[in-house]
């Protein structure tokens, strides 16, 4: 068996839209209707999820760089609060923080293109440049956190101590809020 809406409970009966839709008294209407129309479509998407494994992946790829930069401001605001002695202004960390996605596309845009550039040098059976081309890209990934690390260090001037703390829980945060809005 695939997936079939009778597997949902809701008031420890099956859920039906008509019996027995989702009805969260403290959520308005419109967003409880969103809620069934969600688990109504839930089995179609299942079935497509099935034939096509990577729709998901391709889905959050599709809308993270949407979501990141929608998160901009809320960043910004997360710095303005664990910073809030550093006396600076909101457009500075909103900068600070611009500046920061931006590498993140950058690298991102290399890890991509070194990928694609690995696919070909393997399809060339250039096993060597495939390999060290796959080198770059894991130095890649590691880069992005030392560098986020060091211009924290950088634009607040803290020691390494409070920047790793903080550093972790604006890391915890950020990644926190991306999945939730990624997946709302």
């Amino acid at each position: 068996g695939g997936f079939d809406t009778s597997d949902i409970q809701f008031n420890d009966e099956p859920w039906d839209r008509e019996t027995n839709p989702v009805d969260i008294g403290w959520l308005p209407d419109w967003l409880n209707d969103a809620i069934n129309d969600e688990i109504e479509g839930s089995p179609k998407k299942a079935e497509q999820i099935n034939e096509n494994p990577n729709l998901i992946v391709d889905k959050v790829f599709d809308i993270a760089p949407i979501t990141m930069f929608i998160l901009l401001p809320m960043v910004a605001l997360i710095f303005k609060f664990w910073y809030s002695f550093a006396k600076r202004y909101y457009v500075e960390h909103l900068i600070f923080s611009l500046h920061n996605h931006s590498f993140i596309y950058v690298i991102l845009t290399l890890i991509l293109l070194f990928g694609l550039a690995v696919d070909m040098a393997a399809a060339r059976e250039y096993a060597t440049l495939a390999n060290g081309l796959e080198w770059l890209i894991i130095a890649a990934w590691c880069w992005i956190p030392l560098y986020l690390l060091i211009s924290l260090r950088t634009m607040y001037q803290q020691n390494w101590f409070l920047t790793l703390g903080k550093y972790f829980v604006i890391g915890i945060s950020y990644v926190t809020l991306l999945a939730f809005v990624t997946t709302g």
